[in-house]
Parts: structure tokens; C-alpha cells; sequence
């Protein structure tokens, strides 16, 4: 069954409907992106040692659990959103920059 259309935005909710499902699923997408057998393959610089997965584990599922409240909790104050929006922007500066260090160690020693 296909799932149903957003509503239409109405009015003075506009902007923050939109920017509250971008949130949803940037927070979703880094989420999953910090799990440990993703991070590991793509943005580790050297095998993820044991007591660093416990943490990121609850990091992954901290934020997973972040978008599902976003989408569909009562926080809907736009400072919060801000909030949660500036943190996924510094983690994701940080694993865009493990991106480009990573294949460039990898162009070198190839």
C-alpha cells in the first residue's frame, strides 16, 4: 500500500514543516551513517577498536531516535531544530572530512 502525500503546507507552518522533515531525515541519514559497520567501512581510518563501538552504537541510535521524535514527538520549537541542525552539521563536516583524508591515503598508497 503506497503511503499517503504530505499534507499541503498551510500558512505560517510553511517553513517549519519543511525544515522539520529535512531535519528528519538528515538526522536519520547521519544516524545510520555513524553506525558502527557502516562508519567502519567508509569513514575509519584504522579498524574501530572494541570499546569504541559501544559508543557510537549509541550515538547512531541516539540520533535515529532524534529524527523519529522530530517527525513524529511534540517538539516542534524552531531554536530546537536550529539546535539539532548546527550538531548534524558539525558531524557531518567531520565525516566529510574523514572522506576526503580516507581516499586520498587511498590514492596515494595505491
Amino acid at each position: 500500500m503506497p503511503a499517503k502525500p504530505l499534507p499541503p503546507p498551510s500558512g505560517n507552518n510553511f517553513p517549519n514543516r519543511t525544515f522539520e522533515i529535512f531535519l528528519f531525515y538528515y538526522s536519520l541519514m547521519v544516524g545510520l551513517l555513524l553506525s558502527p559497520p557502516i562508519f567502519n567501512q567508509m569513514f575509519s581510518m584504522v579498524q574501530l577498536l572494541e570499546r569504541e563501538k559501544p559508543g557510537l552504537w549509541f550515538l547512531s541510535v541516539f540520533l535515529i531516535a532524534l529524527a523519529l521524535l522530530i517527525r513524529f514527538g511534540r517538539w516542534k520549537g524552531i531554536a530546537f531544530f536550529f539546535l539539532v541542525f548546527n550538531g548534524l552539521l558539525v558531524v557531518s563536516i567531520e565525516l566529510g572530512a574523514r572522506t576526503i583524508i580516507e581516499s586520498n591515503h587511498f590514492l596515494i598508497h595505491k
